[in-house]
């Protein structure tokens, strides 16, 4: 007997599957998607919600890492089995039929269908989570199965020297990006659109991340300029020239859904420079 995973009930599933749209609204320029998609994410998803504890729950087990001892990992699942156990069941799930029927009555189906990478892991746990009525040697499996993907995760290290881009790379950039963007979000883009999201922009600890974040762009663009990929074309020094412009213009402005939108696009940029796509 296995328990069906109600993905439209999995918090962490619907939070991913929003940001996609969100993104994907972002690059389309598609006001009105986006502003129903901040609506509901700042509503249902916010820090303080039901919601958000519960996806904190699911959270906290799919970004453990560097864990290999099976009791240590026996006892954070335990202590977040309890933490998912002390949220009020009905009230969690009035808060998910409504989040559920605002969905369905904005968007069409096809919202389910975005591809989340950790979808599997996403099942398990729900499965976990909802285990009252299965069998104590199902729930035992399920738990395994987990156990052992926790302590088998390893963290992937990779430091690369900056390379030089290919100018062709380069100028196809913007031609590519909404393809790739929308269906691939880098770390950093996705911990970006999180903070600004569930964030408050006033806080000292957004605005701290935020003026890291642009001058760690910053340094790898005025980096690219000595490349000599770049230094040696006019076109590409101007470009290149324009985007630390309007990095520079970013201490200037209060951050907005336009800037934001502007950052995921260099984001994407520096992350083509460093890897020499």
């Amino acid at each position: 007997m296995k328990t069906i995973h109600n993905k439209k009930r999995n918090a962490l599933f619907l939070y991913e599957v929003l940001i996609k749209e969100f993104t994907k609204s972002i690059v389309e320029s598609n006001e009105e998607k986006k502003n129903n998609l901040l609506s509901i994410l700042k509503e249902y998803f916010r820090k303080g919600t039901i919601i958000h504890k519960e996806m904190e729950c699911y959270k906290e087990l799919i970004d453990v890492k560097d864990i290999k001892d099976i009791k240590i990992a026996e006892k954070i699942l335990l202590e977040v089995k309890r933490k998912y156990n002390s949220i009020n069941k009905e009230t969690l799930f009035n808060e998910q039929s409504k989040v559920i029927k605002k969905i369905n009555k904005l968007f069409d189906s096809s919202i389910y269908s975005n591809f989340i990478p950790n979808y599997r892991s996403l099942a398990t746990i729900y499965q976990i989570f909802n285990s009252d009525k299965l069998p104590v040697k199902t729930k035992v499996l399920l738990e395994e199965s987990l156990l052992q993907e926790i302590i088998n995760k390893e963290e992937i290290k990779e430091i690369k020297q900056l390379e030089p881009i290919s100018k062709v790379a380069f100028k196809k950039f913007v031609e590519k990006f909404n393809d790739h963007y929308s269906k691939n979000l880098l770390q950093e883009q996705q911990k970006l659109l999180e903070r600004y999201i569930l964030g408050s922009f006033d806080n000292v600890e957004f605005k701290i991340y935020l003026n890291e974040e642009v001058g760690r762009l910053k340094e790898t663009i005025n980096k690219s300029l000595n490349l000599d990929e770049i230094k040696t074309d006019e076109e590409m020094v101007d470009k290149t020239n324009q985007v630390l412009q309007i990095l520079e213009s970013f201490s200037k402005k209060e951050c907005s859904i336009d800037m934001v939108g502007q950052l995921l696009k260099i984001q994407q940029l520096v992350k083509e420079i460093e890897t020499n796509a």
